[in-house]
């Protein structure tokens, strides 16, 4: 049995009151930060041809896509000619639709083009990495500044962050302290800190298996101090360990046991459900391989859900090896069929119906918003180095008697 008490700063957040005034000069100082740039919705049609394709190949290219431009404005459907068309596979279905888009998402001539054209007016040929592009602009979201009111939740939970983790930075020290200094009861540390003492049973040398592996309880640091010599024979405080993710823990021994071989008595429905496990186990597999083999042979497909696409990105309840299987699966014959042990939940069959490619548009798009998340983690680098360098700089002496007093407001 295990006694904790856990420094969090999403606990500390969630305490922190934040005044409206806070709140309105936050949104003043950092206006940028919530401007919405302007959006534009086009659809397009795509002709594609290398960047280094011989001069036949692009002639070629350019020459269609004259006669498909010549086409459109004669009254041809934009709507069909992408489908029957373009050779962007992503977009074609839909008529070349792109949906929304701001102007970093696009590569620079496309952008250009697209964010200069007239709604409803068709233009190009334009020339990208990509091949030759007619775009058609069908509707447009102007820029603006997103207000307060949109943004209130947003700027609370950051203030709320930021103060929950100086405060946490503040306290550290005096919480390590404290558990040091007071070794044989957590309570101190409690009290100081508003803090409750929680109380775990059955903890081994792996952790906790009802508690989430990304617990604080089942770091292995704080395992490892909890296991040690000292801390069984004399149930003192482990030290303050920092386990991530804005928490510090402290823990100790209340009651020990030692490793002991059970008998087996005592553990005989668990070995009998064990094997039963095992062997359903076992006989799924074998089902399931089975009925896989007849499958990808031409077998009937009977008994699959009904069809639903799947996204490598978006939110679903398949299981990571599913996900897996699934999307590293050869496609060249559809449907093709997936087989996937998953354990304790059995075998599983997964049927693919249909690939849809991203369009080279999206995949521009993708890539932008990688780039503009990379850009933002290396800022936030570039803020925490200075911090820290400033600090070393800096004669900074800590009262502890303050920092305890100015946790319990």
């Amino acid at each position: 049995t295990v006694q904790y008490v856990l420094l969090d700063a999403e606990q500390l957040a969630a305490r922190i009151s934040v005044a409206e005034s806070d709140v309105a000069a936050f949104y003043e100082q950092n206006r940028k930060r919530y401007s919405a740039p302007e959006e534009r919705r086009a659809r397009h049609i795509l002709i594609r041809v290398a960047p280094d394709a011989a001069k036949s190949e692009r002639d070629a290219a350019q020459a269609r896509a004259n006669a498909l431009l010549a086409r459109l404005k004669q009254g041809a459907g934009f709507d069909e000619l992408a489908k029957t068309e373009s050779q962007d596979p992503g977009s074609a279905r839909s008529g070349g639709d792109l949906d929304f888009f701001t102007r970093e998402m696009m590569t620079g001539a496309f952008a250009d083009a697209a964010f200069s054209a007239e709604r409803g007016v068709v233009v190009g040929p334009v020339d990208t990495e990509f091949g030759l592009h007619l775009i058609e602009v069908t509707d447009i979201r102007p820029g603006r500044i997103r207000s307060l009111s949109e943004v209130r939740d947003e700027i609370l939970a950051e203030v709320r962050r930021a103060q929950a983790s100086r405060r946490l930075a503040e306290d550290a020290d005096a919480f390590g302290n404290l558990v040091y200094e007071q070794p044989d009861s957590l309570q101190p540390a409690a009290d100081r800190f508003g803090l409750k003492v929680e109380q775990v049973g059955e903890v081994g040398r792996g952790g906790v298996g009802s508690l989430p592996r990304e617990h604080p309880l089942n770091s292995p640091r704080l395992l490892a101090s909890l296991f040690s010599a000292d801390a069984i024979a004399k149930r003192r405080n482990t030290e303050a360990i920092d386990t991530g993710a804005g928490r510090i823990i402290s823990a100790r021994i209340v009651e020990h046991q030692a490793a002991r071989k059970k008998p087996f008595e005592e553990v005989r429905d668990e070995v009998r459900s064990s094997l039963v496990r095992d062997e359903s186990r076992q006989l799924a597999v074998q089902a399931g391989e089975a009925r896989l083999k007849s499958l990808r042979e031409g077998g009937d497909p009977a008994g699959f859900s009904s069809a639903r696409p799947l996204t490598r990105s978006g939110q679903t309840n398949l299981p990571a090896p599913a996900m897996e299987a699934i999307f590293k699966a050869g496609t060249a014959k559809l449907p093709a069929y997936v087989g996937v042990d998953l354990a304790e939940q059995g075998y599983a069959i997964y049927q693919i119906s249909k690939v849809i490619e991203p369009s080279a548009e999206s995949v521009e798009k993708r890539a932008a918003e990688v780039r503009t998340q990379l850009e933002q983690l290396l800022s936030q680098q570039d803020v925490a180095d200075y911090v820290e360098s400033v600090k070393r700089r800096l004669d900074i002496s800590r009262s502890l008697s303050r920092l305890g007093a100015a946790a319990q407001q």
